[in-house]
């Protein structure tokens, strides 16, 4: 699941906690005053407990259900891998897999190794003919061969394989 970033939700959030951090400066500085009135401290617990009551009410806002900005983009694949057994022998079969490693829109690897869904192709399918969605290559000829794994986002993987 992308994560989520509002700017106007953080300005309203730094906002709140400004407010929060005047009323509590003026609370210590009213605590300090021997002089200060018993009225003057009761309005100030009011300042304080209305700016701490904002700031809650602000982060309780921050929920996905009312979230009205834009979503973050969707983790993307910055290393695909294709495991293969390779060489193989003429006449036999080989089934190809693919991996993939993720990063969020800050570039933090989020997930690693997860199973990839990709389309396969061979450089040359009298050599090496492969089932494009599962994979399974049966090896036709002696020879050199290339096979490709593209996954849905586009990025391209390849792994050279002999046939002897």
């Amino acid at each position: 699941m992308a994560d989520v970033h509002n700017e106007d939700m953080i300005i309203d959030l730094n906002s709140a906690l400004s407010k929060v951090r005047e009323a509590l400066d003026t609370t210590v500085k009213i605590e300090r005053d021997p002089s200060m009135s018993v009225s003057d401290r009761n309005s100030n617990v009011a300042i304080v407990k209305a700016a701490v009551t904002e700031g809650i009410s602000t982060l309780q806002g921050c929920t996905i259900d009312d979230f009205t900005g834009t979503a973050a983009p969707d983790y993307q694949i910055s290393t695909l891998r294709i495991e293969s057994n390779s060489p193989i022998n003429a006449g036999t079969s080989a089934t190809f897999s693919a991996s993939a490693d993720y990063v969020n829109h800050k570039g933090v690897v989020t997930e690693e190794g997860l199973a990839e869904a990709v389309i396969w192709s061979s450089s040359d399918g009298a050599i090496v003919s492969i089932n494009s969605s599962t994979g399974v290559a049966t090896a036709e000829v002696p020879g050199n061969v290339t096979i490709t794994a593209r996954a849905g986002d586009g990025t391209l993987s390849s792994v050279p394989m002999i046939v002897i």
